[in-house]
C-alpha cells in the first residue's frame, strides 16, 4: 500500500440503492477512512436522494456502473444490485482496477458459476473481492423455486 492511500481515505463507488447499498453506504460514508465518490442507480430519484444523503455531488451521480467507473477515480466497488446483474458489474469493477464487495451471490447462471475458478477473476493479484452470503447456510433461499428446495435440516456437521 503507497504512502499516498494511507493519508486519504478509500474512494468508494456504489452500484445499486436497495437494501444493501444505502446499508452499507450508510457505513461507509461514516467512516472516517471512507468516502463515497460516486454512486450508480437506474432510478435518477433514488440517485438524487442517496446523493444528498451521502454529499455526492450531481456530477458523480450515473446512471449506468460502466461511466461511473470510467468517470470516477475509485479505490472500491459496493456492489449491490439484484442478484441476477452482480457478475458483470464485479467484472467491471475488478478490470478498472477496483476492490470489490458485493453483497450478493455473484450469479444465479449456473454456466458463468462454473466458466472459471472464482479465485481467478481477480486480474491484478493485489485487489480484494468479497462477496456477502445472507443465505450462507439457508438451504431455502427465496430466489430458488418451491420444487426445487431441499428443507432437509442440516446434520450436525453443517453439511
Amino acid at each position: 500500500m503507497s504512502n499516498e492511500r494511507r493519508h486519504r481515505p478509500l474512494r468508494i463507488g456504489i452500484v445499486g440503492f436497495g437494501y444493501i447499498g444505502t446499508t452499507v453506504g450508510e457505513q461507509f460514508h461514516r467512516h472516517s477512512d471512507a468516502i463515497v465518490a460516486a454512486l450508480c442507480d437506474l432510478d435518477g430519484a433514488v440517485r438524487d436522494e442517496v446523493g444528498r444523503q451521502f454529499d455526492v455531488s450531481a456530477d458523480r451521480q450515473y446512471a449506468t456502473y460502466e461511466a461511473m467507473l470510467t468517470e470516477t477515480p475509485l479505490d472500491a466497488v459496493l456492489v449491490g444490485t439484484p442478484h441476477m446483474h452482480p457478475y458483470e458489474q464485479v467484472l467491471a469493477a475488478l478490470d478498472s482496477g477496483c476492490h470489490v464487495y458485493c453483497d450478493k451471490p455473484l450469479t444465479t447462471d449456473l454456466e458463468r458459476a462454473s466458466d472459471q475458478p472464482l479465485s481467478m477473476m481477480v486480474r491484478p493479484e493485489n485487489l480484494l473481492r468479497t462477496t456477502g452470503r445472507q443465505y450462507r447456510w439457508d438451504r431455502d433461499p427465496p430466489w430458488v423455486p418451491p420444487g426445487q428446495r431441499d428443507s432437509r435440516p442440516y446434520d450436525s456437521s453443517g453439511v
